[in-house]
């Protein structure tokens, strides 16, 4: 009896094993995030790896499916399994990668300066670690950050020097002012 209980359990404990290197496979094969993509690349957090259609736009994404007046927003993945949205900052557009990895909402040079956010060199005092090395970036705090039918005030904000950031990211300063957001039916669901 009990060889035939070990033998029982030896066989579900290889069966677990077989699932675990069989859903990881499946993770692997899907970009590496178990959670339906509910973050970016692992060093998007402040450098974006991924190389941009030539236009340097990313593809087009389906619109934020904004419930007008319920501050409630639904991102559908774009065909890389990520969010990307389109955000105004104090009224001027710009394209953003949803990143729940990145602190903070972080913003190319190159969209800063559309912004009117123009820094001299000596803001650059932030001193960042990424996959790609050690990095400097200023800090700053935006009035309005908008997407959808959703308005966060005072976000804070990294901005990156030319030519370091491929892609802004909408992080945590802005969705941690929201009351929730979440992967539901793999749409990313912002609520506020």
């Amino acid at each position: 009896m009990l060889a035939q209980v070990s033998k029982l359990a030896l066989s579900l404990g290889l069966m677990a094993l077989l699932f675990v290197a069989a859903l990881e496979n499946h993770w692997f094969a899907r970009g590496g995030d178990v959670l339906g993509k509910l973050t970016a690349p692992r060093d998007a957090a402040i450098v974006a790896t991924q190389t941009p259609p030539s236009d340097n736009r990313p593809a087009p994404v389906p619109r934020a499916a904004s419930h007008s007046g319920f501050g409630l927003v639904e991102l559908a993945p774009n065909r890389l399994g990520q969010y990307e949205t389109d955000v105004e900052i104090d009224g001027t557009p710009i394209h953003a990668l949803v990143d729940t990895g990145a602190t903070y909402v972080a913003l190319r040079a190159e969209d800063a300066r559309a912004l009117n956010i123009d820094l001299p060199e000596s803001a650059f005092n932030i001193r960042t670690q990424t996959a790609n090395g050690p990095s400097m970036v200023a800090h700053v705090r935006l009035r309005e950050v908008r997407v959808g039918d959703i308005s966060v005030y005072n976000v804070d904000a990294l901005v990156a020097r030319p030519g370091a950031l491929s892609v802004n990211l909408l992080g945590m300063s802005f969705l941690k002012k929201l009351e929730s957001f979440q992967v539901a039916d793999g749409r990313f669901v912002m609520k506020q």
